[in-house]
């Protein structure tokens, strides 16, 4: 496509008064030919009506609009008339802003929709207000009528219907999935830069080839990691799981820039340039997520911000699928160097207003083990000019030239943002890098790193608190001093660094934490019945027993067959040989085989692991293979204890005919928790469960919280599909879905379509919602030695569960019956799983005093 003309190559006369003006254009590279006019003779019947006032707005509009297209479009309109246009002011502005708004030319037109009528009929009073009037061309001579034109070169002939299609696309402007700037021809770049666009295209190469076509770098990472759980729980100051900025208490802390990248984003050995984050969503079309509107400052804008003012460097991160670094990326994320944020500009990426960013490297003297391994790059920081500089004649604002293209206000509220000298927008596919801008040496009042790249590892100190050593702080990932690699702590006992190449391991020493210790001053525990702190909601009916030392509270859940028995032990339970107490020291000793297990699916890239350390016993369970469980047989006391003690709970709870020595437990789960670490809303609902499921809880206290899954909350899926499942009290509109559900049972057996049809309609008859999750129906205080029996399939079917420990260290030891033969061959244990053969019986112990 020809290169459009710039504004100034159309000369223009116009003059002003108060009433009218006239504006003779005539475009400077016009040639003499007017075939461009061409029409079509008028029929010899419809002469009269060539004086009617619609045909001589008709006959206006085709010069015009042929001109007007000519001009934006680029093409070379030959021996045009002049073209005299007598118009208001106002009219004149107008014409000028549509000019201004699409410089390049016309577009197809969208949709007819009322605002475009509207916008046409704009148009349609702007041409008609305009009176027009064809001069003779300025060359003397006869000229040689074109093929069927009229010997009167006065009176053209009536605008084509292509010509009408463009002028209505002018005014109604692009749609979103064509560009405004249909040429790809790129914008000429001054004679004195011309030096430096050899330089720009070489910076350049490394940044925008394809990964497989990098070098390799010239040096290695001082850390690195294969999963982003490994790198967030290792690293102080990076700690985003989802976007590349980490951003916390105002300031910019770093970032990481990998796969979804940005045109013109940029990284060599010094310098890096990326599109702030934030703003994006997910094309309908190609499924990408991509800028659908116009970026505005937000607050990681503002971090940056903060961090630029006050001079506090940024750590730079980059991931092996990033396009733009100069080299391949030997790990899956890597840590580049320390950098300082020197820009913030904003600028248009395919029509819509983004945020830039520019990082320096802190330290240039320092080699930057990321360079490409085939050669220095053309130029390095400082080398070059400093940059032009130039303030705005409209906004008075100053702005650095960022592209060889020429200088542009950068400031999106100034009508002259993102604009060349010529007026026009520049040709982004063809805009290159100015070298004095992407090089240019920023002077900081310092350069010294806020903290090691790769940290210390954790360690106590010479004399250590009590429990530091399974504190927040301890449960995090560390950075191998070996080879650098990010490592979660996966083992109970320490760390183990993941490299294939590597063997270092690091572990605490543990300072038993004593039973007293667990002691809480304003809630003491004594011989006597232990106080509640359970809240439940009005609809479970309570139901409280004393028996063998416990507080039972026995929460009923309506709607279906079961309930929540929560046992509240006292100081006689806990203290009694090999109960709370003893196992709680046990635990803490013992090589018990806890590990964090990972997750069965994550977006994340490398594996993502639980937050709690487990151990599954005897059948397997869940996510927890068969060979990662072990057998009761050579399990420590406190395990087989536990298994005991919770047969004998449930027994009490649902009775012996219920709870048969064929179905009593054969599953233990070990959860053990570190300070901090909890579980989230989960159900223990599994093919081929007992209806019973019983914990004991060790150690810190904890709360758990019990609500309704939001399905059967709101009564529709998060697909908005009806959820034709009995409805229970205290969901979302019980009474109206119970209502339906019961017709929804009538017509199942009466009209199959009537009830498919039925399904379909009713979640927007009676107003249900895929959104909101369910408050709390029951929120238990589990204190050392307690238990908790949920009985009832239906519980794992209708609600959830989460819990939050309070205290630095845990333990949750879980039963269930799993039917053997629910298992998949491969999925049984290799071992036999024995029957119970503790005899632990809570009503041995001595009452409780009155």
């Amino acid at each position: 496509m020809p290169t459009p003309p710039s504004l100034s190559s159309t000369r223009i006369n116009s003059s002003l008064d108060e009433s009218d003006s006239e504006l003779s254009s005539v475009p400077g590279d016009l040639s003499d030919n007017s075939s461009d006019f061409e029409s079509e003779p008028a029929r010899k019947n419809k002469k009269t009506e060539s004086s009617t006032p619609a045909r001589r707005s008709q006959r206006a509009r085709k010069p015009l609009t042929k001109t007007l297209d000519a001009l934006s479009s680029g093409d070379k309109v030959a021996n045009p008339n002049d073209v005299t246009l007598k118009f208001s002011p106002d009219k004149l502005d107008e014409l000028k802003r549509i000019l201004q708004h699409n410089p390049h030319g016309s577009l197809p037109s969208p949709p007819e929709t009322p605002k475009n009528a509207r916008k046409k009929g704009r148009l349609t009073g702007l041409l008609d207000g305009i009176a027009v009037s064809q001069k003779a061309p300025a060359s003397s001579g006869k000229r040689k009528r074109g093929i069927g034109e009229k010997s009167n070169a006065s009176s053209p002939a009536p605008a084509s219907v292509e010509a009408t299609r463009e002028a209505t696309a002018l005014v109604d402007g692009p749609t979103r999935s064509e560009p405004l700037h249909a040429s790809s021809t790129p914008d000429p770049i001054s004679d004195d830069l011309i030096p430096l666009i050899e330089v720009s295209k070489q910076l350049v190469a490394l940044s925008s080839c394809a990964i497989e076509s990098k070098p390799a770098p010239v040096g290695k990472p001082d850390v690195w990691a294969d999963g982003r759980q490994a790198l967030c729980e290792s690293l102080p100051y990076y700690r985003s799981y989802q976007s590349a900025g980490y951003c916390t208490a105002g300031f910019a802390r770093s970032f990481m820039f990998d796969q979804e990248g940005s045109p013109r984003d940029y990284i060599d050995s010094e310098v890096v340039i990326a599109r702030s984050g934030g703003g994006l969503s997910r094309d309908k079309i190609s499924g990408k997520m991509a800028r659908q509107a116009d970026q505005t400052e937000g607050s990681q804008v503002r971090s940056v911000r903060n961090s630029m003012e006050q001079f506090h460097p940024v750590a730079i991160l980059c991931g092996n699928r990033n396009l733009q670094s100069p080299s391949r990326m030997p790990h899956v994320y890597n840590v580049l160097d320390w950098f300082k944020p020197t820009q913030i500009w904003f600028e248009k990426v395919n029509g819509m207003i983004n945020i830039r960013y520019r990082f320096e490297k802190l330290c240039k003297d320092k080699p930057s083990w990321w360079a490409s391994s085939r050669g220095p790059e053309p130029t390095g920081i400082g080398d070059q000019l400093p940059p032009n500089i130039q303030t705005c004649s409209h906004c008075q604002q100053t702005s650095q030239q960022v592209y060889l293209q020429g200088w542009m206000c950068l400031r999106p509220e100034c009508p002259q943002f993102w604009k060349l000298n010529s007026g026009n927008e520049p040709q982004e596919a063809g805009l290159l890098y100015d070298p004095r801008f992407l090089k240019q040496h920023t002077p900081w009042p310092h350069s010294s790193a806020p903290q090691p790249l790769r940290p210390e590892h954790f360690s106590l100190g010479p004399t250590p608190m009590l429990g530091e050593d399974v504190s927040w702080a301890a449960a995090k990932g560390l950075v191998c001093p070996k080879c650098g690699r990010c490592n979660s702590r996966e083992a109970w006992e320490g760390w183990e660094c993941g490299s294939a190449t590597c063997d270092f391991s690091y572990s605490l020493p543990h300072a038993n934490v004593p039973p007293q210790a667990l002691h809480d001053m304003y809630n003491p525990v004594a011989s006597g019945y232990a106080t509640s702190r359970d809240l439940f909601s009005p609809i479970l009916p309570l139901q409280v027993q004393f028996a063998h030392n416990y507080r039972i509270n026995y929460f009923t859940i309506p709607g279906i067959e079961g309930f929540v028995a929560h046992f509240i032990a006292n100081k006689t339970i806990n203290a009694e040989p090999g109960g709370p107490d003893d196992m709680w020291t046990e635990m803490q000793t013992a090589d018990l085989g806890l590990r964090r297990r990972p997750l069965g699916c994550s977006a994340l890239q490398g594996p993502m692991l639980t937050q709690h350390f487990c151990v599954n016993y005897g059948m397997p369970y869940k996510f927890i293979a068969a060979t990662a469980s072990r057998d009761f047989t050579d399990a420590a006391q406190a395990i087989n204890t536990t298994r005991s003690r919770l047969n004998w709970a449930a027994r009490h709870c649902v009775g012996p005919e219920r709870h048969k020595p064929e179905t009593e437990f054969n599953e233990l789960l070990v959860l053990g928790y570190f300070e901090r670490q909890k579980i989230d809303y989960h159900d223990d609902g599994e093919y081929g469960l007992g209806p019973t499921i019983a914990t004991l809880s060790l150690g810190a206290p904890a709360s758990m919280k019990i609500r309704l899954k939001a399905k059967h909350h709101n009564g529709v899926s998060k697909g908005g599909a009806y959820v034709n499942r009995p409805p229970v009290p205290g969901c979302f509109k019980y009474e109206v879905r119970k209502t339906a559900h019961d017709e929804l049972g009538r017509l199942k057996l009466e009209d199959d379509e009537a009830y498919r049809a039925r399904l379909k309609s009713l979640p927007s008859e009676l107003g249900l919602q895929t959104k909101g999750n369910a408050k709390d129906v029951l929120n238990m205080h589990l204190g050392h030695g307690d238990i908790v029996v949920m009985h009832g399939a239906k519980i794992q079917e209708y609600y959830e569960h989460a819990v939050d420990p309070v205290g630095k260290l845990r333990f949750a030891l879980t039963c269930r019956y799993i039917d053997p033969e629910s298992l998949k061959p491969e999925d049984r244990p290799v071992y036999e799983v024995k029957p119970d053969t503790g005899e632990y019986d809570g009503s041995r112990l001595p009452a409780v005093a009155d």
